[in-house]
């Protein structure tokens, strides 16, 4: 589980966790979509009120096909 509320994300993530299971993003901010998010094995995604939420659905979505 990984609970971030109003952060502001810059740059790349090479060392973000990849056996996430439930991911929070409450109220965040990112300057550009991350690329590198590796989310396979997430089941619980909360995007509320962040501002990539649609691109980071889209991207889940597309590597999920």
């Amino acid at each position: 589980f990984l609970q971030a509320d109003n952060v502001k994300f810059q740059g790349t993530f090479p060392c973000f966790p990849t056996d996430l299971k439930w991911l929070q993003l409450s109220s965040c901010h990112f300057d550009s979509p991350p690329s590198d998010f590796n989310l396979e094995k997430l089941v619980i995604l909360d995007l509320y009120n962040t501002n990539m939420a649609p691109i980071l659905i889209n991207q889940l979505s597309l590597r999920s096909k």
